[in-house]
């Protein structure tokens, strides 16, 4: 039975820093990194402000370390269990049914929260070069202990030979942990769409079949809290453009934290008022910023890929567009943006605004990118009986994830991982490339 392992061992601090960081950890979740004030939490733990700077340097480096903590705790999700149920396996069948438990416990409704938790603390790490690394470390151990029973069963002949479990095991984690996408959209496809395009891929990918049977029915997704209304866009005038463009560079260089109002508004020549006749508040500000950092990349693509689905005139030529957008995708230039965009799905924690925008953004790229597939089904090109607002749900889901190997760091693994995605997706979308339509 997959149930939910122990996570990595706590290190050893100081009772002093383990309260304050323990706190800080409680701030987080409540409210995200800005509920982190440093005289009000100190003063509630009966501490002066010298105990921040005696553990932690500063307020960042207290907020660097609560991250830290965070994702190191939300790292016990049943890494180990599936390692152990994997490598109890001895045949195909048994394989099957791993991938399939494994699904069932990663898309329980329960899990909603902590995927967006976990997110939201992989988000977080963007600019932060100590936490990438601290982060990355914990990845791999993950992704490591999926990998080694998948190896072995490679080596026994019970999955392919030339199966590389490090690559593998690191796709598994892209697909769920892009399932956010899915969990944030205000009126997203039927959960069981999406289950049984990431069943199928998981199958397709590992045992080089379909299943044999559906994935077992889950609980109803749980509703999200918003709707789609209208997106929190840039206004029509140079000056709010000037005000979002110069935020994003800010959120690019230093984080959120370094969105000043004073500076901001000085280096754009305007007075601080202007942000509130705009925008509302610095938040609000941060927020527009945040969703059009999200939504700019993933538009501009889909565009390019519309365009050139309507100059196709066969099956392959489908089939080679599809393997080409897709790597064009998962690029070094493509994963670093993507951890930018992760960075801004990450901040929609505690923030019902920012994740009604984003969610909004999710549901119509993933229509965009549903509508270029229906014109391959309707010329007898992809499977007709595949969902589409389901797959094309998923693939952004998987391409968001792909951040992970920049956390991974394991360059070896990159074109491995690609090769999965890529020849994953064409059969999910076409069937047996080589069989004739």
């Amino acid at each position: 039975m997959l149930t939910e392992a122990q996570g990595p061992v706590a290190p050893t601090r100081h009772p002093t820093a383990q309260r304050v960081l323990d706190a800080a950890i409680d701030a987080i979740e409540a409210g995200g990194e800005e509920a982190i004030q440093v005289e009000p939490l100190v003063k509630e733990l009966g501490l002066t402000v010298t105990a921040i700077y005696r553990w932690f340097g500063n307020r960042k480096g207290l907020v660097q370390a609560a991250q830290a903590e965070r994702f190191r705790r939300l790292s016990s999700v049943g890494f180990d269990a599936v390692a152990q149920a994997m490598a109890s396996a001895s045949d195909a069948t048994d394989v099957a049914w791993v991938l399939d438990r494994m699904l069932e416990v990663a898309l329980t409704p329960d899990q909603v929260e902590m995927r967006r938790r976990r997110v939201h603390t992989l988000g977080s790490a963007f600019g932060r070069p100590e936490l990438v690394v601290s982060m990355g470390s914990l990845v791999r151990d993950q992704i490591d202990t999926v990998a080694r029973p998948l190896e072995d069963l490679a080596a026994r002949g019970v999955l392919r030979r030339d199966l590389d479990g490090r690559a593998l095991a690191l796709w598994y984690a892209m697909c769920i942990l892009g399932r956010v996408s899915f969990d944030l959209d205000p009126s997203p496809p039927a959960a069981q769409a999406w289950n049984t395009v990431c069943q199928r891929a998981f199958h397709l990918a590992t045992l080089g079949r379909e299943p044999e049977r559906p994935l077992a029915a889950l609980p109803p997704h749980p509703p999200t809290t918003w709707s789609e209304a209208e997106l929190p866009l840039i206004p029509d005038h140079p000056t709010p453009q000037l005000l979002v463009s110069l935020t994003i560079d800010l959120i690019d260089a230093e984080g959120e934290d370094g969105v000043r109002v004073e500076p901001l508004t000085k280096a754009a020549g305007l007075n601080v008022t202007t942000i509130y006749h705009w925008f509302g508040n610095r938040q609000g500000l941060i927020d527009v910023a945040q969703a059009v950092r999200f939504r700019r990349r993933g538009s501009e693509h889909l565009q390019i890929l519309e365009q050139a689905g309507r100059r196709l005139r066969s099956r392959e030529e489908a089939l080679a567009l599809v393997e080409a957008a897709l790597r064009s995708q998962m690029d070094d230039e493509t994963r670093a943006s993507q951890l930018q965009r992760l960075n801004a799905l990450g901040a929609t924690y505690a923030r019902p605004t920012l994740a009604s925008a984003i969610g909004t953004i999710h549901h119509r790229d993933r229509r965009h990118l549903a509508g270029i597939l229906r014109h391959f089904q309707v010329a007898g090109w992809a499977r007709p009986e595949v969902d589409l607002e389901g797959l094309a749900s998923w693939t952004l889901g998987m391409l968001l994830g792909q951040s992970l190997m920049v956390f991974d760091g394991r360059n070896e693994l990159v074109e491995q991982v690609v090769q999965i995605a890529c020849d994953t997706s064409k059969q999910l979308i076409f069937g047996d490339p080589a069989a004739t339509p």
